[in-house]
């Protein structure tokens, strides 16, 4: 598992402002801890989340992230609108602790919830969660909450959270099985719910104006789709996932029109399979578009995705559900040469890393330091090209001091910012070595490692020549050339 350092903050002529998107075609902001949720399109503002540790996070002493905050867009700065504090996660031979914290955003309110996975000792599994909506910049108020009174219920999914500017859309019952289906309509705080078939389980909420969809897990084993109204939480209708594909995940127009991208078997990137249902026409139409199955943002009548083009290259695109007329939105670049996107799943389900609200797309994409920088793109203006950049590592000394409490700093140059992991040896004998690090843009940055053996390593001498490796990723995720030199390790 890769954990990320706290990273620099950019100067403020990068940070992401309110402006008209047509002002500025693409913004680009450097989250300031590591890029944990988002980017959500909210009016002419963008929400996200992120991550980070109170002393600086760091992978050699297991120290993980406790803290989280919750930004939008400002007009000169980004403004924090929530936070989470005391975040707790552990790892034990026989039990780990897990806690992580979701969010829904409007223009005037936010919703915060917080959920907890207790494992072991063996299948022993216990769910805790609790929701909170507030409007911003007033304390958030309790919405529901539960503690699994019934281990083993679940499987330790955190549990599902949308909103828009008119509904709210939860689980109210996540903690255990069946689900429950909630939404709040926020002008009148009166909610609706809506039972799930018996031991099913809701893994994707999407809410959209008068219309929720759902992606649910069924006792059997197979997944199903659904839309229900939110004015009253009647069903619309409901039809399974297509055998022998796995959902991965959904979004839902105000007409009540699903769209849903699912993996197939083989799980490669261009194996994907979009298709859409509507209340009209409540059976699979599969389009000729092969996504990567990551994430899809559906408005008025056209699906957002990721996709594979030429030669291992990827793109942004919108679909149309009729007809399936494709335009690109973003190049990624091919080969080497690929900005890669995130494929992994944040806390309330599959999350793609990326909005769209039919005029603008934002999403996020990985930077030199493993993070997540964040992008826009007015569709008026697409396709918008992105510019792929090196991630260049140097060494400013090759002079190692001796170990101090176990632990040793290779200082370094990373003008981009770097990841990856280093070892400093003595022939064949490791001394010092990291599992993997983050380090933020500059010019004189630190890589610390753990001492293995090198307090041993000087019998009597002062110094002692060792070999220095570093080995760093590239923005696309792909090993670069290791970093070999001859260094000097220095008694203290």
């Amino acid at each position: 598992m890769r954990f990320a350092a706290i990273v620099t903050a950019v100067a403020a002529g990068l940070a992401l402002t309110a402006l008209p998107a047509e002002a500025r075609r693409v913004a680009v902001t450097q989250p300031a801890w590591q890029f944990a949720q988002g980017p959500t399109l909210v009016g002419d503002r963008i929400a996200w989340a992120e991550e980070g540790c109170r002393r600086g996070c760091d992978p050699t002493t297991d120290r993980l992230p406790d803290r989280l905050r919750l930004y939008r867009t400002g007009a000169r700065r980004p403004e924090r609108i929530a936070r989470a504090d005391g975040l707790r996660t552990s790892f034990g031979e026989e039990s780990s602790s897990t806690e992580s914290v979701s969010y829904g955003v409007s223009a005037n309110r936010v919703a915060l919830q917080r959920s907890r996975v207790d494992r072991g000792p063996g299948a022993l599994l216990r769910e805790s969660s609790a929701l909170g909506l507030g409007f911003l910049g007033s304390p958030r108020s309790p919405v529901v909450a539960c503690d699994g009174a019934e281990p083993g219920q679940t499987e330790g999914e955190s549990a599902p959270l949308d909103m828009d500017d008119a509904s709210l859309a939860y689980d109210e019952a996540s903690c255990g099985r069946p689900s429950r289906l909630a939404i709040r309509d926020l002008a009148s705080d009166t909610t609706r719910f809506a039972a799930q078939p018996v031991g099913s389980r809701l893994v994707v909420v999407r809410v959209s104006g008068p219309a929720v969809g759902v992606l649910r897990r069924l006792a059997s084993g197979g997944h199903e789709t659904a839309v229900y109204r939110a004015a009253t939480g009647a069903q619309l209708f409901s039809v399974p996932v297509p055998a022998g594909l796995t959902p991965e995940d959904i979004d839902v127009q105000d007409d009540g029109t699903l769209a849903l991208v699912s993996r197939a078997p083989e799980g490669e990137c261009d194996d994907g399979v979009l298709s859409w249902y509507s209340p009209a026409e409540p059976t699979e139409h599969r389009l000729a578009t092969r996504p990567c199955a990551n994430g899809v943002r559906l408005v008025g009548g056209r699906a957002v995705l990721f996709a594979e083009v030429g030669d291992e290259g990827q793109e942004l695109s919108s679909v149309a559900l009729t007809g399936g007329e494709t335009r690109t939105l973003v190049r990624l670049g091919e080969g080497r040469r690929r900005v890669d996107h995130p494929a992994f799943r944040a806390p309330g389900g599959p999350v793609p890393f990326f909005d769209y609200d039919g005029r603008r797309v934002a999403y996020a994409l990985r930077d030199c330091s493993d993070n997540q920088g964040l992008h826009v793109t007015d569709t008026e203006s697409a396709p918008e090209e992105v510019r792929y950049v090196g991630c260049p590592l140097r060494l400013r000394s090759r002079r190692v001091a001796g170990p101090r409490r176990r632990r040793l700093s290779l200082a370094v140059r990373c003008p981009r910012g770097c990841s990856g992991t280093a070892t400093i040896r003595r022939g064949h004998v490791r001394l010092a070595y990291t599992g993997y690090f983050t380090l933020g843009p500059g010019r004189r940055q630190r890589v610390r490692l753990i001492d293995e053996a090198a307090s041993r390593a000087f019998r009597g001498r002062r110094a002692v020549g060792v070999r220095i490796a570093i080995r760093s990723v590239d923005r696309s995720g792909r090993d670069q050339r290791p970093l070999i030199r001859r260094g000097l390790l220095l008694r203290r």
